[in-house]
């Protein structure tokens, strides 16, 4: 299933901008990842994600619920 905004702040994300979301020094910006060997498979395999950091550093790219409870549960616990 894919991630929403609406499901980001269910999880306890506040709303920065309109791109950001933040849960204590748990950050959470758009994105997207994209699979594929060439420039055409990759267009097709465009995935809407979010790029989470940590204190500023870069953690993952999350793309479902799941991974997102993951982060969650090591970096805000």
């Amino acid at each position: 299933m894919e991630l929403t905004n609406e499901i980001i702040e269910q999880h306890g994300f506040k709303r920065i901008n309109n791109s950001m979301f933040r849960q204590g020094e748990l950050t959470l910006q758009n994105g997207y990842t994209h699979k594929g060997d060439n420039i055409y498979e990759r267009i097709l395999n465009t995935k809407k994600a979010y790029k989470a950091c940590f204190k500023g550093k870069f953690i993952s790219m999350i793309e479902d619920e799941q991974r997102l409870k993951h982060v969650v549960r090591m970096y805000c616990a």
